[in-house]
């Protein structure tokens, strides 16, 4: 069995958009990464996290 849990790619001190994504509420960022949206979130197979990961980390 794989491990699906999901890994930033990025540590969580770099995430320079974390001001402005924290200005939004928990709803709106669960609605971002939803599939079909621009910036949906996205993984590689092994978990890491590709696009979503100052949201993530702000949930």
């Amino acid at each position: 069995m794989t491990d699906s849990r999901l890994k930033p790619l990025h540590a969580a001190t770099s995430l320079i958009q974390s001001n402005y994504f924290s200005r939004l509420s928990t709803d709106d960022l669960k609605l971002s990464l939803q599939v079909g949206k621009r910036e949906s979130l996205k993984a590689r197979p092994d978990g890491t996290i590709l696009d979503g990961h100052h949201r993530i980390a702000i949930l």
